[in-house]
C-alpha cells in the first residue's frame, strides 16, 4: 500500500470542540516543520518582551474553515486554517497571535482553571498520526481523543471573561509595540472580521464570538493605530507569509482546488504549492520537476529538501530520500519535526541503532506524541527490549485514550520486566497509576 500520508504535513485527530462543550467535532491538525518554523520566528520578538519561555510555546494549525484562534494550555496556541487563509498580510496573523500570547502572559487558563477547579487543563496535543502509519500496519497508532470530562474541560476553559479578553488585546498591543512592530494589522483584520459579522449576521465569525463588544473593540484598536503614526514601526515580510499560506491551503485543500488557484501563479509560493498539489496527486515527476526549479532558486532551503524526501519515499527510493532529510535537518537542527521524520526513516530501514537515540531525543521535545511513543515501543521491540517495548506501546495508547490495549501492554511489560531496572520499574509504576487515574 503506498502512503500518501508522508507528504509534508502529519495529521492528528481529536474529538474536542474548542468552542462548545454542546457541538463536540472532531478536530485535524495539520503539523507541519515550515509552519511552526515560521510562527516561532515571528513571536520571537513578542516574546522577548513576555515573561514567556519562547523554547516551551508550540504552535499548531488546525485544519477549520473557522476564522478562529485559541490557546488551551500554558504553551500551546492553535490557528484554525480559515484564520490564516482569511489574512492578507502576515501584521494581521501577528496581531492574533500577540493576543493569544497575552492571554498566557496573563496567566488566563491558570485563573479558569482556579474557578473552574473540577477541570484538569488536558493537552490537547495527545498524539500524532506521523509519515508511514499505514505501512507500519497501525493507523490507527497515532488518532489522539479527547472525551467526557477531558472534552468538556477543553471548551470551559477557553471562555475567557470579557475584561480578560480586554486584557489580552492591551497585552497583545504593548507587545507588538515594544517589539517595534505596527498593531495596523491587528486593526485590519477585526474591521474585516465585522464586514463578515454584518454580512452573516446569524453566523459571525467565531473570533468574535469570545471577545469583547466588537464597536469597544474597535474604538480601542483605531485609538492605537492612530497614536502609533509617525513612530518607526516596521511590517513582517510579506513573501514568507504568502508561501506559509499558499503550503497550507496546499495541504488542506483539494489537489484539484489548489491547482485551480495557483496553476498561472509563477510566484515562488504559487510554485510551491502547485508542488505540492502534485505530490499528492501522485504526479511524481511533476512534483520532483517543481521541486528542482525552486531548489535553483534557493538551493539552501531545508524544506525544499523535506519535501523531496518526502516525495522520495512516497516513490519507495527511501535510501535517496534518507540524505535529504539529514540535510534539511542540518539546516534546521533544532526542529523537533525533521528529526523525527529522519528518525522514523531510519527505523523503516531496519537501521534501529541509529533511529532508536534520534527518537529517545525527540520524545524530550514531543513527550505527548502518541506516535512517536508507538516508534520507540517498534525499535526497543526490535532491540529485543521487550518491556520497554510494551511501555511505550501502552504509552502510546493511553495517549489516544485506548485504555483497554494501554492495559494490555502494560500487563506485557510487567511480564517482561527485568526487576534490577529500576527505570522501567518506575515508569510501569507510574503507566499504572495513570491507568488507575483514568478509571476514576
Amino acid at each position: 500500500m503506498k502512503k500518501h500520508v508522508a507528504l509534508t504535513a502529519l495529521l492528528l485527530l481529536l474529538t474536542v470542540s474548542p468552542l462548545s462543550a454542546q457541538d463536540e467535532e472532531r478536530m485535524t491538525l495539520l503539523v507541519d516543520a515550515e509552519t511552526e518554523s515560521y510562527f516561532r520566528h515571528i513571536a520571537e520578538p513578542l516574546l522577548k518582551h513576555m515573561d514567556l519561555h519562547s523554547e516551551e510555546i508550540r504552535y499548531h494549525i488546525v485544519l477549520s474553515d473557522q476564522i478562529n484562534a485559541f490557546v488551551a494550555s500554558a504553551r500551546d496556541v492553535y490557528f484554525m486554517t480559515g484564520l490564516i487563509n482569511k489574512a492578507d498580510n502576515p501584521d494581521e496573523v501577528l496581531g492574533v497571535l500577540a493576543h493569544e500570547l497575552g492571554h498566557m502572559q496573563g496567566r488566563h487558563l491558570f485563573r479558569a482553571a482556579v474557578m473552574q477547579d473540577e477541570y484538569k487543563i488536558p493537552a490537547i496535543l495527545a498524539g500524532v498520526l506521523g509519515a508511514g502509519a499505514v505501512i507500519a500496519g497501525a493507523p490507527q497508532a497515532g488518532g489522539a481523543i479527547l472525551v467526557g470530562a477531558q472534552a468538556a474541560g477543553v471548551s470551559n476553559l477557553l471562555r475567557f471573561t470579557r475584561s480578560q479578553e480586554q486584557q489580552a488585546d492591551q497585552i497583545g498591543l504593548d507587545t507588538l509595540l515594544a517589539a517595534g512592530y505596527t498593531p495596523i494589522g491587528m486593526e485590519s483584520f477585526f474591521k474585516k472580521l465585522r464586514t463578515d459579522e454584518v454580512l452573516y449576521t446569524k453566523t459571525p465569525p467565531s473570533y468574535l464570538l469570545t471577545h469583547p463588544s466588537p464597536a469597544q473593540r474597535q474604538d480601542f484598536l483605531a485609538n492605537a493605530v492612530q497614536q502609533a503614526e509617525g513612530k518607526n514601526l516596521t511590517h513582517l515580510p510579506q513573501a514568507p507569509f504568502d508561501r506559509i499560506k499558499a503550503k497550507l491551503y496546499a495541504l488542506s485543500e483539494t489537489p484539484a482546488r489548489v491547482l485551480r488557484k495557483y496553476q498561472h501563479d509563477k510566484s515562488f509560493a504559487g510554485r510551491y504549492a502547485v508542488a505540492i498539489a502534485n505530490a499528492r496527486l501522485a504526479k511524481f515527476d511533476d512534483a520532483m520537476q517543481d521541486v528542482n526549479a525552486l531548489m535553483k532558486e534557493q538551493p539552501d532551503d531545508p524544506y525544499l529538501y523535506e519535501l523531496k524526501g518526502q516525495i522520495l519515499q512516497d516513490i519507495g527510493s527511501l535510501d535517496e530520500a534518507l540524505p535529504l532529510l539529514e540535510k534539511a535537518l542540518s539546516y534546521e537542527p533544532d526542529m523537533p519535526l525533521l528529526r523525527f521524520e529522519v528518525g522514523e526513516l531510519l527505523l523503516q530501514q531496519d537501521k534501529v541503532d541509529e533511529a532508536l537515540p534520534i527518537l529517545q531525543t525527540v520524545r524530550n521535545s514531543m513527550p505527548d506524541w502518541a506516535r512517536l511513543h508507538y516508534l520507540l515501543g517498534v525499535a526497543y521491540g526490535k532491540k529485543g527490549l521487550l518491556s520497554l517495548s510494551h511501555l511505550s506501546l501502552a504509552e502510546s495508547s493511553l495517549l489516544q485514550g485506548l485504555r483497554d490495549d494501554a492495559k494490555y501492554h502494560v500487563q506485557l511489560a510487567e511480564h517482561y520486566l527485568d526487576k534490577k531496572d529500576t527505570a522501567a520499574a518506575e515508569k510501569l509504576a507510574l503507566m499504572k497509576e495513570a491507568l488507575e487515574s483514568e478509571k476514576n
